[in-house]
């Protein structure tokens, strides 16, 4: 017979997802492989079910937001307690707010609305509405391409391409002059 502290014990390394997030999207999410070191040797957390714990840090700025859910919560029996979680993450996390997170987003659609007050104004509520959520998918969107970019010149090729000075003309790597002879040759490198 199963011990019953199996059913509200979690695997701490199941329960916990890290995700790198923009205001309307995921960009990232994992499991990590080892969380010893917050949870104890045994990785596991004690008095939940269904225990979901979302740690989503913003592509912008790295700031964290901790989501903690669960479907059942053991309840206190003697001392017998369930796991306090929040204190334990937000040992680990920088001291921010909650609400940060959904500022931003506020923030961004203010200064789109500032900006195009002309326009905005001529469109009902709904239209409006739709109009700023549109923008702020193409700030998201902006975002996810900027991290793309990083990402590729990480993983890209450690020396840039020569760039060719001859007779003062720049060349682009693609195509470059021979130097030497009046009547230069183009070489063409695959």
């Amino acid at each position: 017979m199963a011990d019953s502290t199996d059913i509200w014990s979690v695997e701490s390394n199941d329960a916990v997802h890290i995700s790198l997030v923009t205001p309307n999207k995921t960009l990232h999410t994992f499991h990590p492989k080892f969380t010893y070191s917050i949870f104890g040797e045994e990785e596991s957390i004690f008095g939940y079910q269904g225990l979901k714990i979302n740690v989503k840090y913003h592509a912008s700025d790295m700031r964290p937001l901790l989501q903690i859910t669960y479907n059942k919560k053991f309840p206190a029996v003697g001392t017998t307690e369930p796991t306090d979680l929040k204190p334990i993450l937000e040992a680990y996390l920088p001291k921010t707010k909650e609400h940060e997170y959904h500022l931003w987003i506020l923030m961004v659609k203010k200064r789109l609305y500032k900006h195009n007050k002309d326009m905005l104004i001529q469109l009902d509520r709904t239209d409006r509405i739709q109009k700023l959520e549109e923008v702020t998918g193409g700030v998201e969107a902006d975002y996810a391409r900027l991290l793309r970019d990083f990402d590729k010149r990480i993983k890209g090729p450690a020396v840039a391409a020569p760039l060719v000075i001859s007779n003062g003309k720049r060349n682009p790597p693609d195509e470059v002059e021979e130097v030497g002879e009046p009547s230069a040759k183009k070489v063409k490198f695959s």
